[in-house]
């Protein structure tokens, strides 16, 4: 009877916990549902506010492994490339004529650009075209030019034996080789010529062997040698007999050379006898000797050895010497 009680006791005690512990877990109960209504609200709530608008979708984002720095990394470096961009969309549109882009400008700019460029290939074609041409054209002048170079050496062959050919045709050679003694002649007279007159005239000979005067006094015009007055044509006559005596005391190697001047003096002013007579002395320093026959009286008195010839009408021609 005792065990009876005291087993019927425990159960009651049992009951009285478990009750107890059933009271408890209604109240847990209620408390989470409660929770778990407040998760749902906030999970509809966070749901809705990130976009997401199927549970299929986030459950399928959940089901896949994320590695979170790996991502927040990648939104970083998103992030700043849109403030980035954002920063170039600013710096565009602060930029002239970008807010007032039209595509159609654009388009016609653009084909105008693409034809330019056809046109600029097409000209760098001709232009290698034309490098080609000139490269040819380049080589066919080398060409010409040694062709003239070969026909110049066979025209001034040709020219040669043609004056050959006239040399020894008749007196050729010899008027040749006269011309040619003649010029030198000329050119050696000259130096004399040109001091006598100034420098106002000089003596040429052309191929035909005649002598002409070049008036520099006259712009350098050439005049033949018979319109000199007659004290000019004198000085030139005398530079002529010197340069002649010049060539004959080369040609014998003498030391000294001896010539005659006869007359031609009385055509002569003073200040030209002068120079003559100065040009005469100077001779004497080249060994030269000059005997000239004159009536001037004022040559005369300027000769310090002379020889006097006088016509007697009884005796004829009498002779007496200053020495």
């Amino acid at each position: 009877m005792d065990g009876k009680q005291k087993a019927l006791r425990e159960k009651r005690e049992a009951q009285a916990s478990n009750l107890s512990s059933l009271k408890n877990f209604k109240l847990l109960k209620e408390e989470a549902a409660s929770k778990l209504e407040k998760l749902h609200l906030e999970f509809e709530r966070l749901k809705e506010s990130h976009g997401f608008r199927d549970d299929e979708a986030l459950i399928r984002l959940f089901e896949h492994s994320l590695d979170a720095e790996k991502v927040d990394l990648e939104i970083r470096s998103f992030d700043q490339k849109i403030a980035i961009t954002e920063d170039r969309v600013k710096e565009l549109r602060a930029e002239k004529g970008v807010l007032e882009f039209e595509e159609e400008s654009f388009l016609n700019l653009k084909n105008s650009v693409l034809e330019l460029k056809s046109k600029v290939e097409a000209a760098q074609n001709s232009l290698l075209l034309l490098s080609e041409e000139i490269k040819t054209i380049e080589a066919q002048l080398e060409n010409k030019k040694s062709l003239l170079e070969t026909f110049g050496k066979l025209e001034n062959r040709e020219s040669s034996l043609k004056e050959l050919e006239k040399l020894f045709k008749g007196s050729g050679f010899v008027k040749f080789v006269s011309s040619i003694y003649l010029k030198e002649l000329c050119n050696t007279a000259n130096v004399r010529f040109m001091k006598l007159c100034k420098n106002s005239m000089s003596l040429e000979i052309d191929d035909d062997n005649t002598f002409w005067v070049i008036d520099y006094l006259n712009g350098g015009k050439r005049r033949l040698l018979k319109t000199l007055s007659g004290g000019q044509t004198f000085q030139a006559s005398l530079c002529l007999a010197l340069a002649l005596a010049e060539k004959v005391k080369a040609l014998n190697q003498a030391d000294q050379s001896f010539f005659f001047l006869d007359e031609g003096f009385g055509a002569l002013d003073r200040n030209a006898l002068r120079v003559v007579f100065e040009t005469l002395k100077s001779l004497r320093h080249e060994n030269r000797i000059v005997g000239i026959i004159s009536h001037v009286e004022e040559l005369q008195q300027e000769i310090g050895v002379y020889a006097q010839v006088e016509l007697d009408p009884e005796n004829g021609s009498q002779v007496t010497y200053s020495y």
